[in-house]
């Protein structure tokens, strides 16, 4: 699909560059992959819409002058290709099958891919609508730092990030100081209960 969903003429272009230093096309294969795992025609849209977002940010001399790189509009005609042997699932599930790789390839100098970038947003769009953080970050594979430092690199640009990474950070710190409170009490009550057994002993 990768070869299928290059601008037109540009293959033999693409050859060396596949053959020596594919991860160079990291962003590409996000997409095809992104591409694939698409259910409708308006998901699909989406992602290529965040790709040509992308690719406004990261405009090199082989991405920009040269267009050593996918075209959006092709992978939407390939899409629409197969979207007739798509099976329509009965219920969809906004968070199956979501995975975030700590090292996914640089979409900016944020550091995470176009796919990575789109699943993150589901991420928040369920935490912010009500879903347990625990529960959904188990189903996406994720440790609570994993998610607080993604929701970090991708801060800029997204306030919407920042406020929920803020609001996880204060639910830590509180969360810690209930933990040292509570031992803290755990120790008081320790420490009054051998001073009293002392004071027994001694006839006070």
């Amino acid at each position: 699909m990768f070869f299928k969903t290059l601008y037109p003429f540009r293959s033999l272009l693409a050859l060396p560059i596949w053959w020596f230093n594919r991860t160079l096309f990291a962003i590409d294969l996000d997409v095809v992959q992104g591409v694939g795992k698409c259910s409708n025609k308006e998901e699909c849209q989406s992602l290529l819409e965040e790709f040509y977002n992308a690719n406004q940010v990261e405009r090199g001399f082989r991405r920009g002058m040269l267009r050593i790189r996918l075209s959006g509009t092709r992978a939407m005609e390939v899409w629409d290709q197969l979207s007739s042997l798509i099976q329509r699932p009965t219920t969809v599930d906004p968070l199956a099958g979501v995975k975030i790789s700590a090292g996914s390839s640089a979409l900016s100098p944020k550091g995470s891919s176009v796919v990575a970038l789109r699943k993150l947003r589901q991420l928040h769009e369920a935490i912010t609508q009500g879903e347990p953080v625990a529960k959904v970050l188990d189903e996406a594979g994720l440790t609570t730092d994993q998610f607080l430092e993604q929701l970090s690199l991708n801060s800029t640009g997204n306030p919407a990030f920042a406020w929920l990474r803020e609001q996880l950070d204060k639910e830590q710190r509180l969360e810690q100081a209930e933990r040292q409170v509570g031992a803290l009490n755990q120790l008081v009550a320790s420490q009054s209960l051998e001073l009293a057994e002392l004071r027994r002993k001694s006839g006070g």
